[in-house]
């Protein structure tokens, strides 16, 4: 199964994920509070999914997707948000996230 980052400055909501993607054979390698956090454990970590909510102290989602693509890491971003913009969508979908949630 998938070597897993997770991202989210919401305790509850990174528990919930974790669990459902432990439940379900998935390795979760780190849980992260902070973009910052998140996108050091990213660049050495180099998990094959990070799952990252878009507005986190630090860094955004945004901002971590950005730095990860342009670095070229094979690992697929996923970003997560309560932000019904379609204009937020777009420009996720530009940057070449993998999912948008």
């Amino acid at each position: 199964m998938a070597d897993i980052l997770l991202a989210d400055d919401h305790p509850a909501i990174l528990l919930g994920i974790k669990t459902y993607l432990v439940q379900n054979g998935h390795h979760v390698m780190a849980c992260c509070t902070n973009g910052i956090e998140a996108y050091n454990n990213i660049m050495t970590k180099r998990p094959h999914i990070a799952i990252l909510d878009i507005s986190m102290p630090g860094m955004t989602g945004i901002e971590i997707a950005s730095k990860v693509i342009q670095s070229r890491l094979p690992s697929k971003i996923v970003l997560l948000t309560l932000d019904k913009e379609l204009a937020t969508y777009n420009y996720a979908k530009k940057l070449g996230s993998a999912a948008f949630y």
